[in-house]
């Protein structure tokens, strides 16, 4: 990411890839940044209120430019390495966390939302998003949340690999060979009863039997029986089934 500090210029651009802005009652925590900043200033400090870069949110855009305070630029000028900068932004935050938590624990209403407004707004996705200024740390997209999904998987893992627990693979339940036999069962009544019926409706033609004129009307009397059997056998198949799978949920 790439930071330029020139008065009057914004000192980077960002969007909302990365991260996503927090919001309260319709608003963004951004917006009220003037609350802020003054909030930080007068009851923290003005360094600890230099964390909180100006925002100008372009809606059009979809996209923030991130300004220096110009009560910021007054601050005496800092020379800190990576880790002492980082060291430095999370003593201020935890001032003015603090000082949130105070106004939260106030009985006067106005005080805290204003004190649920200044934690949302300390809160950012990660240390990459605190830079250097010239005048000491500060926050890029305070008052936003990582757009990555948290994943309880990935933090699980990481626990087991620390407490070297073994992985256990869930696999699913074995076939039972009943199941196969049930399947293989419900084909027999179907095909049984269609040879049946089958021979019965040949018979009755074979030469010598039955006469032609009682023939025209023998039929009847099996197929009626034929689906009544399919019938029954279809009701008991189905019990049969939902018994099975009753046993297997339990």
């Amino acid at each position: 990411m790439k930071l330029q500090f020139i008065p009057g210029r914004p000192i980077v651009t960002t969007n909302f890839n990365k991260a996503k802005p927090l919001g309260m009652n319709g608003q963004l925590i951004l917006e009220n940044w003037h609350i802020l900043y003054d909030l930080l200033k007068k009851n923290v400090g003005p360094e600890c209120a230099a964390l909180l870069l100006e925002p100008q949110l372009d809606r059009g855009r979809g996209e923030v430019d991130w300004y220096l305070p110009v009560d910021s630029q007054n601050l005496p000028v800092k020379h800190l390495s990576k880790e002492e900068n980082l060291k430095e932004a999370y003593d201020y935050i935890e001032k003015g966390k603090k000082y949130a938590q105070c106004l939260i624990n106030s009985p006067d209403s106005l005080q805290k939302q204003r004190g649920k407004l200044l934690l949302d707004a300390l809160q950012f996705p990660n240390d990459e998003f605190i830079i250097a200024t010239p005048h000491g740390p500060a926050i890029l997209e305070w008052g936003h949340e990582s757009n990555q999904p948290y994943s309880k998987k990935e933090v699980l893992s990481a626990k087991g690999k620390e407490r070297n627990m073994k992985v256990m693979t869930i696999l699913p339940p074995p076939v039972s060979p009943f199941n196969n036999r049930i399947e293989n069962k419900n084909f027999w009544p179907w095909i049984t009863s269609g040879l049946i019926l089958l021979l019965l409706m040949i018979l009755p033609w074979w030469k010598g039997i039955i006469s032609i004129n009682y023939c025209r009307y023998y039929w009847l009397l099996p197929l009626v029986l034929f689906f009544l059997t399919l019938l029954v056998v279809g009701v008991i198949l189905k019990k049969q089934n939902d018994l099975h799978s009753l046993v297997n949920k339990e």
